[in-house]
């Protein structure tokens, strides 16, 4: 792509299967620039969806987007809890985080909040892009986090 501009709309092919989601090292891999790149993330054109996945300014951040960023980032990694309820559809508030099992120590960054939990691989559920505790893990683990007083109510 030497010598030809981008347009200001401009993201990598990889985007068009990823939700609109793209790495920085997909854009240069796809001929951006690092002054592009750079320039792109210092003006806002591109923002920061969770973990290492951007999207172009003013993509609506739905926790699906953000559960979608999350397997950008760490595709060996397992959303669970609260985003795990989102993807099954059980009706919970959004998640502030995206919870995910990781497989070694990772550090939480940006919206991604990871766990060193074992997850039999019976429990876990392949969705394309990201990978997520099956419904009765996630009931379960979701029912493991509410005070002891609702936990004796259900």
């Amino acid at each position: 792509m030497p010598g030809r501009s981008l347009s200001a709309d401009w993201t990598p092919d990889a985007a068009r299967d990823q939700c609109g989601l793209f790495t920085v090292r997909q854009a240069a891999e796809a001929g951006a620039s690092a002054d592009v790149i750079s320039s792109r993330r210092r003006s806002g054109r591109w923002v920061r969806v969770a973990g290492d996945a951007f999207a172009l300014a003013g993509t609506p951040f739905t926790p699906r987007l953000r559960i979608t960023a999350a397997g950008l980032t760490w595709p060996d990694a397992v959303v669970c809890l609260q985003a795990a309820a989102v993807v099954h559809g059980i009706p919970v508030p959004d998640p502030a985080e995206v919870d995910l099992v990781v497989p070694v120590h990772r550090a939480s960054r940006h919206g991604l909040r990871t766990h060193e939990l074992d997850v039999p691989p019976a429990c876990v559920t392949d969705r394309g892009l990201y990978r997520v505790t099956d419904l009765d893990r996630t009931v379960s683990d979701c029912l493991g986090r509410l005070p002891r007083a609702l936990r004796d109510q259900v």
